[in-house]
């Protein structure tokens, strides 16, 4: 519990805000963040009717305010009140498949919704350090595993929008003198119970699952960095503190397992752990261009922090359905979550 101490340590009784505390990522970051002691503040459009958020009845754990991040006098307005230390910025809209249908929205949320958070923090004064999450696919594409340093221009609307996005940052952080601590971080791929998103592979494998068909892959060999959320927000929770000491330590991190898997494998571990779920191969024609292999390097945060990652695939794969079926039991999964979190800090997931 070493880790989980020094997280209590940074943040008991700290004033963080969380973007996007509504969604996946942020559901189980608000939860993290409340256990160790912090006064947890979310900004966000409203929860789904089915989400992480409310099945875990996360209101009643934090301060919920409803808002756009491209409404910029609405979100400055909670920053003046809420006067945050920490800022994790997870607001966006995260989809690939969405980003080609709807590109305008994608790039207003992704661009200007970072921009107006950067304001916010550069106006209202306060914060000691400031995370702005954007993805893995921020790089142009290539065969080989991608490192921090490497070109910016990612393919499609939501992977480019995220670009700019890391542009934005990178200028704040450099225009600025007297700007906290800023650092963006390009997660792979993160897996765990509550994703109900669309598009997704392993949602996807739940919802056939529940419905009793086969698991339909369309890429089955394409590859990513799949890891666990909680491995992805335990870089995060330690960056933030450790560059809120260290103001040097503000850059671009990746965050990724120490290596990718492909669609099938992760599909097969599902399928080990959930038991009797059939899995066919269809290979979709026209679909709309994703690359077929994404891998990025984390040594930058691995030098920094080598206690992480702390969970396997497999590992990752058996607790997501764990969640699930706890969820579809009927479970109180507030208390599931919890318990997979401590579970977690505690050592018990490495494999």
């Amino acid at each position: 519990m070493e880790l989980f101490q020094k997280i209590c340590s940074a943040y008991g009784g700290k004033r963080v805000l969380v973007t996007g505390h509504t969604g996946f990522k942020g559901s189980w970051l608000c939860r993290i963040l409340k256990k160790a002691g912090a006064q947890v503040y979310g900004y966000s459009l409203p929860a789904d009717a089915l989400s992480m958020f409310r099945l875990c009845g996360n209101e009643r754990i934090l301060s919920h305010f409803e808002g756009d991040v491209c409404n910029f006098s609405q979100l400055k307005e909670v920053f003046d009140s809420v006067k945050p230390q920490f800022v994790f910025h997870l607001a966006a809209q995260a989809l690939v498949s969405e980003g080609y249908n709807f590109p305008m929205q994608t790039y207003a949320v992704n661009v200007m919704g970072t921009v107006n958070l950067l304001e916010c923090v550069r106006q209202s004064g306060g914060a000691e350090s400031v995370l702005v999450v954007t993805t893995d696919k921020v790089y142009a594409e290539s065969k080989r595993a991608l490192s921090e340093g490497d070109r910016l221009d990612g393919f499609d609307p939501y992977s480019n929008s995220k670009s700019c996005a890391e542009l934005a940052a990178a200028c704040y952080r450099r225009s600025f003198p007297g700007f906290p601590a800023l650092s963006t971080v390009r997660a792979g791929n993160a897996i765990g119970g509550g994703d109900f998103a669309a598009n997704r592979i392993l949602p996807d494998c739940v919802r056939a699952a529940q419905a009793g068909r086969e698991v339909v892959l369309r890429h089955p060999q394409a590859v990513r960095p799949y890891q666990h959320v909680a491995d992805v927000l335990c870089a995060y929770l330690v960056l933030a503190a450790e560059q809120a000491e260290r103001p040097a330590l503000s850059s671009a991190y990746n965050v990724a397992p120490p290596r990718g898997a492909s669609t099938e494998e992760l599909a097969k571990l599902f399928s080990r752990f959930w038991g009797g779920v059939e899995i066919r191969k269809e290979e979709e024609e026209d679909a709309p261009h994703e690359a077929q292999s994404l891998r990025i390097r984390s040594e930058k945060l691995n030098q920094l922090f080598p206690d992480l990652p702390r969970c396997s695939l497999s590992v990752a794969v058996q607790k997501t359905v764990e969640w699930e079926k706890a969820r579809l039991a009927g479970k109180e999964m507030a208390e599931v979550t919890d318990e997979q979190i401590d579970a977690y800090f505690a050592g018990k997931w490495r494999a």
